[in-house]
């Protein structure tokens, strides 16, 4: 089988209609991130599976999502009030060579398509209800040309049963799908990994099939001979409690085998429900730490607002009590030096009276009496007449004294300049520091608004994340707690862990009843009659056991075989990608009797790998078994895969994609890894195709409403 083509129409990033032409052998798609890369691989898989990226396995598309259908169509229909329908699409074209079915080449188209309406009235105006967009569901076509030439078109349920046989469900997954599923796909510690694929690849589930008839033929026969014995034995009580007994076998061995049967549903069930909690956490990856990073910025972001608020509310308190006066010094210097002027005036006044005694003292006869003794009664010292002191002495008598009382309005005024004092220097201290103050209080504010606005941005970017991993994983992500999923997680596997060990108690009680059923039938047997003939039954039920054991012998016989050839292969295939720089290689071990994977050096001994080893093991197995199937049904699949070798440095690249080259018929691989040398695969002998696609933008700003994919030119 062949991919053609492939054309989308308003899916995703694609705008209006946009074609890939594929041909036979190695088809590249390039482009940087963001591109569109993802949305091509969705286009397949929205077609073919009804389902796009960041879906959890056993969830649904919501139909009426209309998320992905493209955003700048979307914009131009809601501006220009369109009344018509926006026709979302995807056209897979495969050529599917003549087989049993068909005796010559043809060739499908499988369609998927979409329309959806604006929700307005006819005023154009106003929405029927909340919802801006209404739907349809999904319509999915597939068209053919009969051998007669009759034009056919099948839908929905038909044409899912049409595809089912172009690509069939149980080795679909190995030849369809995106790197990051390959820890579901080959998950090392899950032995039901292979299963399904080395069943579909061989002939077992027939086998069986086979055994499980013979098995029934046993019983009736089984059924037969006992009542030909019983109607002639040679002791009918012994008879009867051994055929009780007999039949009692039977029925637990029976009750058991349902018991494990449908133990062993209930593990595939807890097994799908382990991949299904994994899913979920893979699906979060990343995500519950960008919404504790965004509660963070967000806590952070208003501590600054709050603290930007408390700086400016103390920039207004500052500026009423003391900024407000920048640039007043020198009134506050002339008022000191008025207070001082002032101050020193009225001492001198109060100075100069505290040279005289005020009138009346000590009294002229006082003063008499000392000049008439020329001796000062005050001090009890002489005062000669005409010396210092005799005339100090009469300078004292009322009418030699010169007084000058202080002004009531200095004094009024003093009282008030008393109150000033100290303030003007206390002001002027308090002023000097004022313009660094200010300075390094606008440096606060300016620093605060700069960690504000770096964190408001920081959380932008941390919100703009989770808005892509929601527009990309879907809204039911914000329901997901990694918490509540890992006590789910451990529950389920102590639950299988139970299981498991209930599924061996039975499988041991149906070993040792069946030991205890087939003595129970050799004793019966031993009742028969000695002139009996040998019982038909008898001679038939020797042979079912030898096809059965044939049967046994040849599953368990191609079972090996198959799970040696994949192992081989898939280690051949490995040696071949990493023969190059001494690369050390992890050869795979594939246990034949559970399906286990695990990893080994050169030697046998385990080694677990990591990264490109790891992927490179894992997509070796993947080729292994995609070129088994290929061998064992005539059948030829492509390959298609977005993102498979990102652990791949380019040399390894290099050698993975000529390994692919060689092993499909047609691969289709969808990458970034390329991009910067993209150059160098046009010409290299085992790529076929190289297609470049990028995002267009006619604004100076990218957004998903003004840009679109589009293929290079």
């Amino acid at each position: 089988m062949i991919v053609k083509s492939i054309l989308i129409k308003n899916f995703k990033s694609y705008y209006g209609d946009i074609e890939f032409n594929f041909k036979n052998g190695l088809n590249i798609i390039s482009g940087h991130e963001g591109s569109g890369k993802s949305n091509l691989f969705d286009a397949f898989m929205w077609v073919l599976f009804k389902r796009v990226s960041g879906m959890r396995r056993d969830e649904e598309l919501d139909e009426s999502n209309v998320s992905y259908i493209n955003d700048k169509i979307k914009q131009e229909f809601f501006n220009e009030s369109n009344e018509e329908d926006i026709v979302c699409e995807v056209r897979i074209k495969v050529e599917v060579p003549k087989n049993l079915r068909n005796n010559k080449d043809r060739e499908y188209e499988i369609i998927r398509r979409k329309e959806i309406y604006l929700n307005k009235g006819m005023s154009g105006k106003s929405f029927y209800d909340k919802n801006v967009w209404s739907c349809t569901n999904s319509e999915l076509l597939v068209k053919w040309v009969d051998e007669s030439y009759n034009s056919k078109e099948i839908t929905n349920l038909d044409a899912e049963r049409v595809m089912d046989d172009i690509f069939p469900e149980k080795i679909r997954k190995y030849i369809w799908f995106q790197g990051e599923q390959l820890n579901e796909l080959l998950d090392f510690d899950n032995k039901d990994t292979l299963q399904k694929a080395v069943d579909y690849i061989s002939y077992l589930s027939s086998y069986e099939y086979m055994s499980g008839m013979i098995g029934e033929v046993d019983r009736q026969l089984g059924v037969r001979a006992r009542n030909k014995l019983q109607a002639n034995n040679r002791d009918k009580n012994k008879f009867n409690r051994l055929n009780n007994e007999f039949e009692r076998l039977e029925k637990k061995i029976e009750e058991n085998k349902i018991l494990v049967e449908k133990k062993e549903s209930q593990l595939i069930k807890l097994i799908e429900d382990e991949k299904e909690q994994n899913e979920k956490l893979s699906v979060l990856a990343g995500f519950p730490d960008l919404k504790v990073e965004e509660e963070k910025l967000m806590n952070k972001e208003n501590m600054l607002r709050n603290k930007v608020s408390s700086l400016n509310e103390e920039e207004k308190n500052l500026f009423k009590s003391k900024w407000m006066l920048r640039g007043t010094d020198f009134l506050f210097e002339e008022a000191d030096k008025q207070i001082t002027k002032f101050t020193k005036y009225r001492r001198d006044l109060i100075s100069q009276n505290d040279k005289q005694l005020e009138e009346g003292v000590p009294g002229d006869s006082l003063i008499i009496e000392m000049l008439e003794k020329k001796h000062c009664l005050i001090c009890d010292r002489p005062a000669s007449k005409g010396s210092t002191q005799y005339k100090a002495i009469q300078s004292h008598l009322d009418k030699n004294k010169d007084l000058n009382p202080l002004d009531p309005k200095i004094e009024e005024l003093n009282e008030k300049i008393i109150n000033l004092k100290g303030i003007p220097s206390k002001m002027l201290l308090r002023l000097k520091d004022i313009n660094p103050e200010i300075t390094e209080h606008e440096s606060y504010i300016q620093n605060a608004l700069n960690e504000r606005n770096a964190t408001s941005e920081d959380l932008k970017l941390v919100r703009e994340k989770i808005k892509d991993i929601i527009r990309e994983k879907g809204e039911s992500i914000l329901n997901l707690k990694p918490k509540n999923i890992n006590s789910t997680l451990k529950r389920i596997r102590d639950d299988q862990e139970t299981i498991r060990r209930q599924i061996a108690k039975y499988n041991s009680d149906i070993l040792t009843d069946e030991f205890k059923y087939k003595n129970t039938l050799s004793e019966i047997k031993k009742l028969k009659n000695p002139g009996q003939e040998e019982l038909l039954e008898d001679k038939l039920l020797e042979y079912t056991e030898f096809l059965k054991m044939v049967i046994k012998n040849q599953t368990e016989t191609e079972k090996k075989e198959l799970i040696d050839k994949i192992q081989k292969t898939a280690n051949d295939i490995q040696r071949n990608i990493a023969n190059v720089n001494n690369i050390v290689i992890v050869y795979v071990e594939i246990d034949s009797e559970d399906y286990s994977l695990k990893f080994v050096d050169a030697d046998g001994n385990p080694n677990p790998g990591h990264g490109a080893q790891n992927t490179l093991a894992k997509m070796s197995i993947i080729s292994a078994i995609v070129k088994l199937s290929n061998e064992q049904k005539g059948e030829n699949y492509p390959f298609i895969a977005d993102a498979p070798t990102s652990d791949f440095a380019t040399e390894f690249t290099n050698r993975f994609l000529e390994s692919i080259s060689n092993t499909y018929n047609q691969s289709i691989i969808i990458s970034k890894d390329m991009v910067d040398k993209i150059s160098d695969y046009y010409d290299k002998p085992f790529v076929n195709s190289v297609i470049e696609i990028h995002k267009e933008c006619k604004e100076e700003i990218a957004l998903s409403t003004n840009s679109y994919t589009i293929i290079s030119k």
